[in-house]
């Protein structure tokens, strides 16, 4: 293996990044402090607000909130089905 082979390979495994599920945990969806990292998949029952996120950690342990990933909350929230990256919840009643 040559150097530049080595190169090519440090490069793809720094663009490589993992998904990790976020529990919403606060009161505003698209503020990634308002989420707390999660082991694994949360169980997540209802349609009518935010549960849980899969998304990229940032490194501190916060979701990375691209402009796609919010669209899909929103269309998710629009449709009152979870999705692949968002899961939703039944609001609890008062």
């Amino acid at each position: 293996m040559n150097i530049q082979n080595i190169y090519v390979i440090l490069k793809l495994t720094k663009n490589l990044s993992i998904m990790a599920w976020f529990n919403f945990t606060g009161s505003n969806p698209t503020d990634a402090s308002h989420y707390t990292l999660v082991g694994s998949q949360p169980s997540c029952t209802g349609a009518q607000s935010i549960c849980a996120i899969q998304a990229n950690n940032d490194g501190e342990d916060n979701p990375v909130l691209t402009n796609a990933l919010k669209n899909e909350m929103i269309q998710a929230l629009n449709d009152g089905l979870s999705s692949s990256n968002v899961k939703l919840r039944t609001r609890p009643t008062a």
